[in-house]
């Protein structure tokens, strides 16, 4: 019975932010990739570890990590407001445009170990069945 209640909140919860008016949003739509993005990876990597590691308080660690998440989502969400009208409209030398260069060439290796992090975690579990003597 809790799981049927539990997919039917999660079918009119979906429904209302993928259809409402609130998911046309400018603010949703800023939340919504990067939030997006911490969960999948929270729920289908951090989850099964976290699980192992805290046993019944996963869920305690799993929400913290969503709290991280959301903060991190607020600061994108703050430097997307204040700070994109100043770098538009900042000099080659001004201190804080070079700050924003860093900062995307470091994301972009990131993003790159990330990617290089999923590809390998996909190769093991796709791989396991396969046994192959290493050479």
């Amino acid at each position: 019975m809790i799981v049927a209640i539990a997919l039917v909140v999660a079918l009119i919860v979906t429904l209302a932010l993928t259809f409402g008016k609130f998911a046309r949003s400018d603010g949703w739509r800023a939340t919504v990739t990067p939030l997006a993005s911490i969960i999948g990876s929270g729920f289908l990597i951090c989850g099964p570890l976290l699980a192992r590691e805290f046993g019944s308080a996963a869920i305690l660690a799993m929400a913290t990590l969503l709290a991280i998440a959301y903060a991190a989502g607020w600061v994108i969400r703050f430097n997307i407001v204040h700070v994109e009208n100043h770098l538009a409209a900042a000099s080659f030398n001004d201190p804080i445009a070079w700050t924003a260069r860093i900062t995307q060439g470091v994301l972009s290796l990131a993003y790159a170990v990330s990617v290089a992090y999923y590809l390998k975690l996909l190769a093991e579990f796709s791989l396991k069945p396969v046994t192959i003597d290493p050479a």
